[in-house]
């Protein structure tokens, strides 16, 4: 086979000069597949942190793109948002206006009212990463997925991926 006469970072520049391929693959990315991946029943899912990207940047935004984990738990056709976790009473307040869906002040409370979770995103300030993964895996969820950065030092970074083990898998 011959080879390409382009590299990565030919790729790379042209995209950055053809901004609208990159909108069109974000769309076909995000929805053209989703049909193809919806379980019966579909994924039960709950977010753990209602602040920007957990929900608000949907809320703010006039954008059809999702940007947040509660609108794309929604918009998916193989996941089902359970409720979600939030300490502050006014987030959790808009967040069950907007959805209808329960929010709980926490984890306990969540897991409690509705047992066996498959997947949970971690939406915490990252401060809080720690935490919140020690309270949620001792709940065993399929997946977690927990908001970059890992964590503040190196040490919080390596307990998580202590506690971390299978059959929960982060990501």
């Amino acid at each position: 086979p011959q080879k390409p006469d382009f590299n990565f970072a030919d790729i790379c520049n042209y995209l950055d000069d053809n901004l609208d391929l990159i909108k069109i693959n974000q769309h076909i990315t995000q929805k053209r597949y989703w049909p193809l991946i919806k379980p019966n029943p579909p994924f039960t899912a709950a977010v753990i942190g209602l602040g920007n990207i957990g929900f608000f940047y949907d809320q703010n935004s006039k954008s059809q793109e999702i940007l947040s984990h509660v609108k794309a738990y929604i918009e998916h056709p193989g996941f089902e948002l359970i409720g979600a976790v939030e300490t502050d009473a006014s987030k959790r307040s808009e967040f069950q206006s907007k959805t209808g869906l329960p929010a709980y002040e926490t984890v306990e409370d969540l897991f409690h009212q509705h047992g066996n979770i498959d997947c949970i995103s971690v939406c915490t300030p990252t401060a809080l990463h720690l935490k919140s993964i020690q309270e949620v895996a001792n709940y065993l969820p399929k997946l977690i997925l927990l908001e970059k950065p890992l964590a503040l030092l190196e040490e919080q970074a390596r307990e998580i991926l202590n506690i971390v083990t299978k059959p929960t898998q982060l990501a």
